[in-house]
């Protein structure tokens, strides 16, 4: 039996099991810590909410990037703290100013602002890393241009397709608003700058005091359909 198949035959049982879990951790929060520790890892936030998490919206309503992701760790979903309040807007990020500059002021890559800071840290032996390229070298550089230079090409040429774009990550502040967080940068801003209707997004992490809300409104005796409801809301 192939490994495919196998994952297939299992997934219903760790979805039950995710379930059964998630519950657990949804009580305790609720009960003993008021939600004020990060119990809840992805990977069962996922198997237990799926799709309620995945869904499209209008890049408009994206106003503001998480400013410190890295603060976060990318293997637990529900955080306290104020890192909803330390954001940056999205038209000032890095990745989005360097797309604006190349595909609508039309500037050489060579008078970026991104360009600029690449090689500055290539010269200071501390280059940066973009996905699994360094940018340690004025030939990774360049090629780091050009790959987006295709991408912005082929989509202006073909369309934006939901089916072929990556999804967006976003995380749930305190008040419920959508913030920009760490995946599908360059779809944003390639979207943003197109007027592209509709992007995926996909929910990465929640503010604690927004599953408290969640919690609160809805019943004890099921947590798991009141975090449910919080994310059907968070799409209409």
């Amino acid at each position: 039996m192939s490994l495919k198949k196998v994952k297939k035959i299992l997934k219903p049982f760790a979805q039950l099991i995710s379930k059964a879990l998630v519950r657990v951790i949804l009580f305790v929060n609720f009960n003993l810590f008021h939600s004020k520790r990060n119990l809840l890892p992805v990977l069962f936030a996922n198997l237990c909410f799926g799709d309620s998490l995945v869904y499209k919206i209008n890049p408009e309503l994206l106003k503001y990037h998480i400013a410190d992701p890295d603060s976060m760790p990318g293997n637990l979903f529900v955080w306290a703290g104020e890192w909803d309040r330390d954001t940056i807007p999205i038209e000032e990020h890095e990745k989005f100013v360097m797309i604006r500059e190349l595909f609508v002021e039309n500037k050489d890559y060579r008078d970026t602002q991104f360009y600029s800071l690449a090689v500055e840290r290539m010269k200071d032996g501390t280059p940066l890393k973009r996905g699994d390229l360094i940018l340690d070298s004025f030939e990774n550089i360049v090629l780091y241009f050009e790959k987006h230079k295709k991408i912005f090409e082929e989509i202006k040429t073909r369309g934006f397709d939901l089916n072929l774009a990556p999804e967006v990550g976003v995380a749930v502040a305190r008040d419920g608003q959508l913030l920009h967080f760490r995946q599908g940068h360059h779809t944003l801003a390639i979207a943003k700058i197109l007027g592209v209707e509709n992007v995926i997004v996909r929910i990465r992490a929640v503010h604690s005091i927004w599953l408290m809300n969640q919690l609160r409104s809805g019943s004890r005796v099921n947590l798991l359909e009141s975090v449910r409801k919080g994310f059907k809301e968070l799409q209409e």
